[in-house]
């Protein structure tokens, strides 16, 4: 993407402001929180297995990270990844180094985001 395609897509995503599901760990979750933030999205954190497949719904992207997982989260995980599969909702797996400056995990957010444009 050149500058003037990444200025539409934030621009758009700005405008939509669309929902974004994120199953991650304690380690991230601020992190992840802040990056679909500065994209312009909205995210919501929700984790726990009995409210996963509701709030997957009403998403527009479901971004999974399974770093640090554990039985709980990779039972939600299961169930919000049918749910996106079943509503046709983009699933990102989040690849997550722990060199990646936040620049780039922003950048990488937003490229992902612009799909739901």
């Amino acid at each position: 993407m050149n500058s003037v395609e990444i200025n539409v897509v934030r621009n758009s995503v700005y405008e939509k402001k669309p929902l974004i599901h994120c199953i991650t760990n304690p380690i991230s979750i601020n992190q992840c929180a802040n990056a679909v933030l500065s994209a312009g999205a909205r995210p919501i954190m929700a984790e726990h297995p009995l409210e996963v497949a509701e709030i997957t719904q009403t998403a527009s992207a479901l971004m999974l990270n399974i770093a640090n997982i554990t039985d709980v989260r990779m039972k939600s995980i299961k169930t919000a990844s049918e749910t996106a599969k079943k509503y046709n909702i983009l699933s990102i797996l989040w690849e997550y180094h722990v060199h990646s400056s936040e620049e780039i995990m922003c950048m990488n957010c937003l490229i992902y985001i612009s799909r739901l444009s």
